[in-house]
């Protein structure tokens, strides 16, 4: 399994009594996060990276001054070290890079994940140090299946490095208990040997292990409003 050192602490108390129970505070969070290129051994899912690429979940409040994409580029490592980051098109089921100097400098938009893909020139393994905060007022809205909105229901989520849910099954009962029996499609999982993700349905597939820092396909056929995802 991917070797990660993460820390947590409450960065920031944003705590209140709620029907007798203590409301969940701010946390902040750092990750050793490895990233592998191109034909490198990838421990989580075995193989050799295909492309060199893997999504990233970043923390829902970053406290590194990242707003677009550039800066995400030159906080992992610069031009030379990231050929692209890309966001999710939900449309079009692909992802739209951006080099640095090609494409569009997208927003980072929390509860989202971002492909980054390591150059040619890069080492074979990176360790990538993330440092941000969660947002547990975040509400997440999961998008189904529409006519020029969505073309499958599936979107790349930033799972939250202190959530509840430590496997996929977990994962599915938690957005079905908030939205109704039958919500999800089934959640993914990025295997980089294949640049694919290979999903979960609850009855099929493989119950994965989740794990902080890396983002997940969420296939929904009904849309989620305001859904908070469960943490510590």
């Amino acid at each position: 399994m991917r070797k990660r050192a993460l820390l947590v602490g409450a960065v920031v108390t944003v705590a209140a009594l709620v029907a007798g129970g203590l409301f969940a505070s701010n946390m902040g969070f750092k990750l050793n996060y490895a990233m592998e290129k191109q034909g490198t051994a990838v421990p989580v899912t075995l193989g050799n990276s295909r492309s060199g690429a893997q999504w990233l979940a970043l923390p829902y409040n970053q406290q590194t001054n990242l707003v677009n994409a550039l800066d995400l580029i030159n906080d992992i490592g610069g031009v030379g070290v990231i050929a692209q980051v890309a966001q999710y098109l939900r449309t079009s089921d692909a992802a739209a890079g951006y080099s640095g100097t090609t494409g569009t400098a997208f927003a980072l938009v929390p509860g989202e994940s971002y492909l980054a893909q390591l150059s040619a020139g890069a080492p074979a393994t990176i360790n990538y140090i993330i440092v941000g905060s969660h947002n547990p007022g975040l509400g997440i809205n999961l998008v189904a299946s529409a006519p020029g909105v969505s073309r499958s229901g599936s979107q790349i989520w930033s799972y939250p490095y202190h959530s509840t849910d430590a496997f996929a099954d977990q994962l599915i009962n938690e957005i079905n208990a908030f939205n109704g029996a039958g919500t999800v499609v089934q959640i993914g999982r990025y295997v980089q040997s294949i640049d694919a993700f290979a999903g979960y349905t609850g009855t099929t597939g493989t119950a994965f292990p989740l794990l902080p820092g890396d983002g997940y396909s969420v296939q929904v056929n009904t849309n989620v409003t305001g859904w908070v995802p469960s943490h510590y």
